[in-house]
């Protein structure tokens, strides 16, 4: 078998190929793991664009590991000596492991423009410094401009995430004092994308062409066209804006020419679910293309009616496991501005945890809430709450009132439902007066005692705090509760609309 450069002879097993300028492989993505697959027959082609996962990443012992990236029309490879049960057993469970390739051997696989920051330097596997909002890497090497690991900017590596771009999942990227400046390099891509850019204006530009032609002959036929004045042909000439982006040029066609001609507006893609529905774009409950905050990226849509909701159009911004710690109430998943596990959310009401990016750039009106206890069916409820973000009503901690009422929180466990009778404060970051205590940044807290300072009972999202801080989602109580004590995990999802 052909060598692969610094990795020589042939003879090697795929594990993984992943696109740097997609987020399916970002760090904190549950692929890095979990024991699923990805898109197998991805692995039955070589040194192309498309994402893979096999089983190999848990099942095949070996001796060495080879990674490479491909930037523009170049793969790059290096050698990782390394003996490991399987892949898997040195990534899933989030310990550094050191290897010693060095700064330069990184560096070589993204090329000549490839830069660091000087000093650090951490590597191998599980890499990131002591502050986990920066730089890090499943594979990789992590630096910083000070003389410590504290606050790592830039990165080189395989399954990264961090400050200063969450959005770039495999290559290089660097800010403050990089030896070769700031960089954002996407690597493990095929350069086709730059190619199929040109094909697309170069398909617009012919679909304006035979528009306009078909508008000059309806005006000579019809002279009292919106487009027309007393039969001569005269509507804002498209090829005059070619130097704008091609949302603008697009949205020109829509006004200008295809309405005139009586054909179909091209579309933009839709910033919500909503939009979907109301656009009359809806095939079904399933992940759309989204553009959020500017970049597009699959996202679950409700686009049915949810009961205790109401009309569809429902876009999928959290899900939660109540068994899990991931999303408790002092989690910094509630105050940042990081995506976890955004495969999580191309599905629907299932247990798979996730929380995207439409957390803090998807405006609404109003919150659908939903819980499912054990083998029940989820159940929901609305909230009507205007804001420009979830985010933006949660992570100030800022005390926000809702109004369901007690029997509506109630009614998202069911009928085993308990919580004691007083103090009931309900809403965003809703808790006890006395820290450590019963609280939830969506829900609502109880106390047996005709005042707020020891709540020993919540339904909630994002939850905590006495008498049980590992639940993150669903019904604690505890003194008192109208229905008994109860801890009552649920798998919690948020949707907006």
């Amino acid at each position: 078998m052909t060598d692969l450069g610094d990795c020589g002879g042939g003879e090697w097993t795929m594990i993984k190929k992943m696109d740097g300028n997609k987020q399916t492989f970002s760090f904190d993505e549950a692929l890095q793991s979990d024991k699923n697959t990805f898109k197998p027959q991805g692995g039955e082609t070589g040194f192309d664009s498309e994402e893979t996962k096999l089983a190999t990443y848990w099942d095949t012992p070996f001796s060495k590991v080879c990674v490479g990236m491909k930037v523009g029309s170049l793969i790059k490879f290096a050698k990782i000596d390394q003996k490991g049960d399987s892949l898997h057993s040195l990534i899933a469970d989030g310990q550094h492991r050191a290897t010693s390739l060095g700064r330069d051997a990184w560096k070589d696989l993204i090329g000549s423009d490839a830069s660091l920051q000087v000093n650090c330097n951490i590597e191998g596997f599980n890499v990131e410094g002591t502050s986990r909002r920066h730089s890090r890497a499943r594979i990789g090497i992590a630096t910083n401009e000070k003389n410590d690991c504290g606050s790592c900017d830039s990165r080189i590596g395989l399954g990264i995430g961090g400050y200063p771009d969450e959005n770039v999942s495999c290559g290089n990227v660097v800010r403050h004092g990089g030896g070769n400046g700031d960089r954002t390099i996407q690597a493990c891509t095929d350069s086709s994308a730059s190619i199929m850019k040109v094909w697309l204006v170069a398909a617009v530009i012919s679909s304006i062409a035979g528009s306009l032609v078909a508008v000059k002959d309806q005006c000579e036929q019809d002279s009292s066209s919106s487009c027309c004045s007393g039969g001569d042909f005269s509507p804002v000439n498209p090829f005059s804006t070619l130097g704008k982006k091609v949302d603008e040029l697009l949205d020109l066609i829509r006004a200008q020419v295809l309405q005139c001609a009586g054909g179909r507006a091209l579309e933009t893609t839709p910033k919500s679910c909503k939009e979907v529905v109301d656009n009359g774009r809806s095939d079904g409950n399933k992940a759309y293309t989204l553009d959020v905050g500017g970049k597009k990226m699959p996202v679950f849509c409700q686009v049915t009616p949810l009961e205790g909701c109401g009309g569809g159009g429902w876009t999928m911004v959290m899900k939660i496991d109540g068994t899990k710690k991931h999303f408790t109430y002092d989690s910094a998943l509630w105050t940042d501005l990081i995506t976890f596990n955004t495969h999580g959310g191309e599905t629907g009401f299932d247990a798979h945890e996730t929380k995207l990016s439409t957390y803090w750039k998807t405006p609404f009106s109003k919150i659908c809430v939903g819980m499912k206890v054990g083998n029940d069916p989820v159940r929901f409820q609305v909230i009507d709450q205007q804001a420009t973000s979830l985010h933006s009503l949660i992570a100030d901690g800022e005390y926000r009132a809702t109004s369901l009422g007690r029997d509506a929180w109630k009614d998202l466990i069911g009928p085993h439902a308990s919580l004691q009778r007083n103090c009931n404060r309900e809403g965003f970051n809703a808790k006890a007066d006395r820290d450590n205590l019963s609280r939830a940044r969506i829900g609502i807290t109880s106390n047996n005692e005709n005042d707020c300072n020891t709540n020993d009972s919540r339904i909630g999202f994002g939850t905590a705090g006495y008498p049980d801080e590992n639940q993150s989602c669903g019904n604690v109580a505890r003194h008192g509760g109208d229905n008994g004590d109860k801890t009552t995990p649920a798998m919690g999802y948020i949707l907006v609309q």
